[in-house]
């Protein structure tokens, strides 16, 4: 792409980081005179950056001897959002169990 100085000029910033986002060299015409802008090196890749990343120790010992017990939350509420899931794809209508709601708010 051929560009004047002025052009240059007035989006100078731009352009330079869409050379160094694309590679592509920038060729700019002063006085009948050809200059060129071009990054030196190839942009760096993502995977790149994320290989730079150093490795972490933030589990120590085997992943065995963790203990991984949890769950989706209330087993009323899981129940409820599973029959909701089959009901909705066979098209019936959705009902759902009373449960109490936590208010945070203390009960005189």
């Amino acid at each position: 792409m051929t560009i004047t100085a002025t052009e240059l000029r007035a989006n100078i910033y731009r352009l330079l980081d869409t050379v160094l986002a694309s590679g592509v060299p920038l060729e700019v015409e002063r006085s009948g005179r050809k200059l060129v802008i071009q990054a030196v090196g190839a942009p760096a890749s993502p995977l790149d950056r994320i290989s730079a990343i150093a490795p972490r120790d933030w589990i120590v010992g085997d992943a065995d001897s963790l203990n991984a017990e949890w769950s989706w939350g209330e087993p009323a509420l899981v129940a409820d959002a599973t029959a909701a899931a089959s009901a909705k794809k066979s098209g019936r209508a959705v009902t759902y169990a009373k449960t109490p709601r936590k208010t945070g708010r203390a009960s005189k």
